[in-house]
């Protein structure tokens, strides 16, 4: 049986998607670990829940309320499993064989996570910003899940990148790479008040907690963005929409650069308008949201070299001349009827130097099928022989 090596580009893609599936399980662990913070045990679950219900609708606070009576009483049990849970996760996605399954598990956790720890990104009070990190770390996280899951069959030659290699396949990661980011420019433009108003509060909430050196620095962005709103928001939502662009940014010299600009970009808003997930404040349970953005880009990125050109279905690949396989063969396929002859010669004789025998000759037609006869070995180390076949006479 003959094997075929795989092309030397799907293993450079195959390697570098299983790195982003490994940097996610990571991102998981992390975040479990930060789920055991002093500040985030004890009753810190429960204040969680009641600070996301402010400024929701009727229904989400009345959601949010129950759940914080349920999680209060038990606040103390239910970070630890909680951490447990993400250490599950993510020790599922970093090892190979659980991989899939680490990932669909992901799914409904990320879920439950954004709704009832972040308050579905805080989407529902207008102040929700992709600069701050809306629409919530655990909605991208459940959207990275679905990017990332691998196919049940592997298939080569699936795209120049290694979301091309997973089940959503290229157009799939391309379609979560500009909603997530279109929808952060839709969220740019939602009023609160003035414009500048909503800026300056995402800035005041971020220096709760931080270090005072961080705090400073978010009140005085927010001063500066409260006095300049709309060019702050022009310029932000021009800036989320030039990201958004670039996953449908064709093939070629272009889509790397503009993939690798919006890295930079990921990078500057994880440090200004996260404050780096929070790491500082000692309370942060997440990372943020901006690194997962940059496993959604490092995703996307294409493998330096050509584009490769798959074949067009239904067109096979041309046969070499018959010429050509008649030499490699040393045989030649000739199309001939169903029928079928056979003749027998009961005798032959076979004249050589070396005296005279009589040998059976069977013959079997259409040619190609079957001819068989008895014969003699032939060679000589000594001298050369020659020999014709003729009837005997009867």
């Amino acid at each position: 049986m003959q094997t075929t090596a795989e092309p030397a580009s799907d293993a450079g893609l195959r390697l570098r998607l299983a790195r982003v599936q490994v940097a996610l399980g990571v991102l998981w662990i992390v975040d479990a670990l930060l789920q055991l913070q002093p500040a985030n045990l004890g009753a810190g679950l429960g204040s969680v829940i009641v600070d996301n219900a402010m400024g929701q609708p009727g229904w989400a606070q009345q959601l949010l309320a129950r759940a914080a009576q349920l999680a209060g009483p038990h606040a103390s049990l239910l970070s630890p499993v909680v951490a447990a849970v993400q250490l599950a996760i993510g020790v599922a996605i970093v090892h190979p064989r659980s991989r899939r399954a680490g990932l669909l598990a992901s799914l409904p956790w990320a879920l439950l996570v954004w709704v009832v720890g972040e308050g579905s990104g805080n989407l529902a009070t207008g102040f929700a910003m992709l600069p701050t990190g809306a629409p919530g770390a655990a909605l991208v996280d459940a959207v990275l899940a679905l990017v990332l899951l691998p196919r049940r069959t592997p298939r080569a030659g699936a795209g120049r990148s290694p979301a091309g290699l997973t089940a959503l396949g290229e157009p799939g990661a391309r379609c979560a790479w500009v909603a997530l980011w279109s929808a952060g420019a839709l969220l740019q433009l939602e009023p609160v008040g003035t414009l500048g108003f909503k800026l300056f509060a995402n800035f005041q909430m971020l220096s709760l907690g931080e270090p005072g050196p961080v705090a400073s620095a978010d009140r005085a962005i927010g001063d500066f963005v409260l006095g300049h709103g709309d060019a702050v928001t022009a310029v932000a939502v021009a800036i989320e929409l030039g990201a958004a662009a670039a996953a449908v940014v064709p093939f070629g010299r272009l889509r790397s650069p503009v993939l690798a600009a919006s890295l930079v970009l990921c990078g500057l808003l994880w440090a200004v308008g996260e404050n780096l997930g929070g790491l500082l404040s000692g309370s942060a349970s997440d990372v943020g949201a901006m690194p997962l953005y940059v496993l959604l880009a490092v995703a996307l990125l294409p493998l330096a070299g050509p584009s490769p050109r798959p074949a067009r279905a239904g067109r096979r690949a041309a046969a070499p001349p018959a010429a050509a396989r008649a030499g490699a063969t040393g045989l030649t396929r000739v199309p001939t009827s169903s029928m079928s002859i056979c003749t027998t010669s009961p005798r032959a004789r076979l004249n050589g130097r070396s005296g005279t025998s009589e040998v059976p000759v069977e013959s079997t037609t259409p040619s190609g099928n079957s001819i068989s006869r008895t014969s003699q070995d032939t060679r000589s180390s000594s001298r050369r022989c020659s020999w014709d076949v003729e009837p005997a006479a009867s």
